[in-house]
């Protein structure tokens, strides 16, 4: 049996075994990370590092932000700083 995780992310570096597609209601965030698309060079660091899954691939990066606590992982990864973590109002 194939986990879901390694179906939506077969080469991800990360594996947290209690993660759901589901939207959990109890994450709260001070910053959330906000993604410059022309800065962005689709190098997939941000897609690999993150550690719950939250950046979608397609013709553009996007982000999830049902299941983002903000840890800021991505933009740290991030060698083009594409992304900039700003405070959540």
């Amino acid at each position: 049996m194939i986990h879901p995780w390694e179906k939506a992310r077969p080469i991800s570096a990360w594996y947290p075994g209690g993660l759901s597609g589901q939207k959990d209601s109890k994450i709260s965030r001070n910053l959330k990370p906000i993604l410059d698309s022309e800065k962005c060079t689709k190098c997939n660091f941000c897609w690999i590092y993150c550690p719950n899954g939250c950046i979608e691939r397609g013709e553009k990066f996007t982000i999830k932000y049902d299941n983002c606590r903000g840890c800021g992982v991505c933009a740290k990864e991030c060698p083009f700083e594409a992304i900039e973590m700003v405070r959540e109002a």
